[in-house]
């Protein structure tokens, strides 16, 4: 069995960061190293949100050689970042994707670039931001993120696919081999769109749009989980993309059935051994400015 190693935050209630991720990576029988970068008493919708956390003292690379001393980093076939807290928490985890890729040079490193909601919030002090930025992206080998993300990373403005795709391109060229851009809401009013990027080609799956009472936060760790864990399980990246967008539909439209703002991961477990849903994967052909 190949593991993957899970870094983000821990919710004491709700579905955001490990709590997100975790989970729906065992459900699809992978190990999961679980590896908690601060502790929030629930997913932090508004600054007050972050009165009641505690940051994980021992360093992320600490932890990854204490793991290395046991001789299982050699069994890791991945490892998802999400939600930074400090730039020492950036430094160490480059030094863990470091040791990782040492022992494994097939394991994948995939940056879920988590700096802003979709509301286009900052979540991350401008200092996070930048050595995420700087020091994570272009060692990932994917990188999953919204929007906001993508324009700030790529210093680009976009209002078309096309523009969307070129952007995405920006990544590429720094040496990721897939950029996944979840909620992307300016192709369409209505439907909710995510798209994937490769050295190659792209591709997008689209749904009707969900509103919920609060922000859904949790998203971005899921897209990123369900990703990782069907490339080491042996699937192709469209089929892990297809499979990643029908899991993450399931999930959504449970938690509207069940009027909640709260991903339904537990109650919606079966998305992601076996999705209900089965969207098309619409390739995008390249126009003359591509």
């Amino acid at each position: 069995m190949t593991n993957i190693i899970s870094v983000q935050p821990q919710v004491v209630y709700g579905h955001v960061g490990n709590s997100s991720a975790v989970f729906p990576m065992q459900r699809m029988g992978i190990e999961v190293l679980q590896l908690d970068t601060l502790q929030v008493a629930k997913a932090p919708r508004t600054d007050e949100d972050w009165t009641n956390y505690k940051s994980i003292e021992r360093g992320i690379a600490t932890l990854i050689e204490g793991v290395d001393s046991i001789h299982e980093l050699e069994h890791c076939g991945a490892l998802v970042s999400g939600y930074l807290d400090s730039v020492k928490q950036v430094e160490d985890l480059y030094l863990a994707v470091a040791m990782l890729k040492k022992r494994n040079r097939s394991a994948l490193y995939v940056c879920h670039a988590a700096m802003y909601l979709s509301n286009n919030t900052q979540l991350i002090s401008d200092d996070v931001k930048e050595a995420v930025i700087r020091d994570l992206v272009p060692i990932a080998d994917i990188v999953v993120l919204n929007q906001h993300e993508l324009a700030v990373i790529t210093g680009s403005t976009f209002s078309t696919q096309e523009q969307v795709i070129h952007a995405c391109e920006k990544i590429l060229e720094l040496g990721a081999r897939y950029v996944i851009v979840k909620d992307l809401q300016i192709l369409s009013g209505e439907l909710d769109t995510v798209l994937m990027v490769t050295l190659r080609n792209s591709f997008k799956v689209e749904w009707p749009k969900f509103e919920f009472t609060e922000p859904l936060l949790g998203l971005g760790d899921l897209v990123s989980a369900v990703f990782a864990a069907s490339l080491v399980n042996g699937v192709n990246p469209i089929s892990a993309f297809s499979h990643t967008c029908n899991a993450t539909y399931g999930i959504l439209k449970i938690t509207k059935e069940h009027e909640s703002y709260e991903l339904q991961t537990v109650a919606g477990q079966y998305e992601f051994v076996e999705p209900t849903y089965e969207l098309p994967v619409i390739k995008i052909e390249k126009t003359a400015t591509q």
